[in-house]
């Protein structure tokens, strides 16, 4: 019953941990979305963003990235905050 309740319990935490270092590369290519010319470079901005933090962390979840993602844009001081609206054509 312990174990259930731990394994229950180990699942449900984060299971990512970024070095510092990696934080920092992740925190130095995210650029403020107001500086970006365009819709098209700020997701590409943020594709590669995600991307990279895959790569570090290959475990973690798109929420995971996307709450680092809003914690550095916040400690930029970024104007911008809003999240990123894909839309995709219905056929």
């Amino acid at each position: 019953m312990v174990i259930v309740a731990l394994t229950i319990l180990a699942t449900a935490l984060p299971v990512t941990s970024l070095t510092v270092r990696e934080e920092r590369k992740l925190a130095t290519m995210l650029v403020c979305p107001e500086r970006l010319p365009g819709d098209a470079a700020r997701i590409a901005n943020t594709d590669a963003f995600m991307m990279l933090y895959a790569r570090y962390a290959p475990r973690s979840k798109a929420g995971e990235r996307m709450a680092l993602r809003d914690r550095i844009l916040t400690a930029k001081k970024c104007r911008d905050l809003r999240p990123l609206q894909h839309t995709y054509p219905e056929t």
